[in-house]
């Protein structure tokens, strides 16, 4: 049975750092152009985590922060 990219330890890396940027204020942009130097270094697995968290921080509009449930 073939292994599951999500599972590879490049994928969780590169995801779990983006998120982690891009929850400390780095901008998409930025997180794009490191996306694009995984791809061009063939780094399939890292690159794909980098877009899962792009896409997934923009659809969640950057998550739930602190003061928006303070603000509640």
């Amino acid at each position: 049975m073939a292994k599951k990219i999500t599972d590879s330890e490049e994928y969780k890396m590169a995801y779990q750092s983006t998120l982690l940027n891009l929850s400390l204020g780095a901008d998409v942009p930025t997180m794009q152009y490191i996306m694009e130097a995984y791809e061009e270094e063939e780094m399939y697995e890292a690159c794909l985590g980098v877009q899962v968290a792009i896409e997934q921080y923009i659809v969640f509009e950057g998550y739930c922060k602190v003061k928006d449930v303070l603000d509640a």
